[in-house]
């Protein structure tokens, strides 16, 4: 069974718009646009408390309790035949018989520890898809054999294991095959390289690169892990303090940075045959959310600040063809 069903690539799948997410009423996500593709891999760096968790969380509806998304935002999605439904808008029941894991899915950050330590993996392919009103075991067996099979596991003894007998590179192609279950078109990747050794790292980017043909698949990359964008991705969205502050091609953001900000985060990563040059971490403190600065978040830390910077908060502008970047250094002002 294909995957994907039949999206045009370079058609739009979801299109969020004004995307806004507090905390007690702390802003996290703070009105974030972006479109994504049929079929690329749209990856989303940052700092750690950027807020690329909670945006992705927020897509799938899955916030904790006191988490809430404001009633201005959307996020559109066509890949229902030729309807246009906004995922933010339906109720909880709808979104889960509609939408999660059917139409969006996701690999959560350590899910390496989601899965019950008490069942065999036959027991994860059953239990999941009888939770989405899927009855029939033979059925269900056959598309855990299939996605097995695809991720490179012998399905004859991995559904007999318990999942205290994978290692750490087996329960996370497991993990990845059950979030395929229900036949997606979206994929959101949250860390999913992180604790695993070098070499299962390489493993799973080369079978990301094979589910995604395979299955006609499309990703939502959210990753801190710089090469793994590089070598995933074909759009990158830059995040900071809850705002997307630069979007453009791959080869763009890590050839021809824009904003201060991606220069410094790619400047933070070590280069691999620059064993003389140490990697320069970015300076100032990380962001505090309950106590955000004036004009640009990211103004503190900014090595060309201005006074307009202090005083306004820069748009995501389009400065170019598939170029998005929100800072004052592209606009006439500044130097005021």
């Amino acid at each position: 069974m294909k995957g994907g069903g039949d999206i045009v690539v370079d058609e739009i799948l979801l299109d969020v718009k004004n995307l806004r997410v507090d905390f007690l009423g702390v802003p996290t996500v703070r009105d974030v646009n972006f479109k994504i593709y049929g079929r690329e891999t749209l990856g989303i760096i940052g700092e750690s408390g950027s807020g690329k968790t909670t945006l992705a969380r927020a897509i799938m509806r899955i916030l904790s309790e006191d988490g809430t998304i404001s009633q201005n935002s959307s996020a559109i999605y066509y890949g229902i035949g030729n309807r246009e439904v906004d995922i933010l808008k339906l109720s909880l029941t709808e979104y889960s018989k509609l939408i999660r894991w059917k139409e969006l899915s996701m690999v959560f950050q350590s899910a390496l520890n989601s899965l019950n330590p008490t069942l065999r993996v036959r027991d994860h392919f059953i239990e999941t898809a009888k939770a989405h009103g899927l009855s029939d075991s033979s059925k269900i067996m056959e598309r855990a054999r299939e996605l097995l099979e695809a991720v490179k596991l012998d399905p004859d003894s991995v559904l007999k294991m318990f999942t205290v007998e994978l290692s750490g590179g087996m329960k996370q192609r497991v993990v990845i095959a059950l979030a395929l279950l229900l036949n997606p078109k979206i994929l959101i990747l949250d860390e999913p390289t992180t604790a695993l050794d070098v070499l299962t790292q390489r493993a799973i980017l080369d079978l990301l690169k094979k589910l995604r043909e395979i299955f006609n698949l499309t990703y939502v990359l959210i990753t801190h892990d710089i090469a793994l964008v590089a070598d995933l991705s074909d759009r990158v969205a830059v995040i900071y303090a809850g705002k997307i502050v630069e979007e453009g091609g791959v080869e763009d953001i890590f050839y021809n940075p824009l904003h201060p900000y991606t220069k410094l985060l790619l400047e933070a990563v070590p280069k691999l045959g620059e064993f003389d040059k140490l990697p320069k971490p970015i300076p100032g403190a990380s962001i505090d959310y309950r106590n955000l600065p004036s004009g640009c978040s990211f103004h503190p830390r900014c090595p060309y600040a201005s006074n307009i910077c202090i005083l306004k908060e820069p748009s995501l502008t389009n400065i170019e063809k598939n170029r998005r970047v929100a800072c004052h250094i592209y606009t006439s002002s500044w130097r005021a």
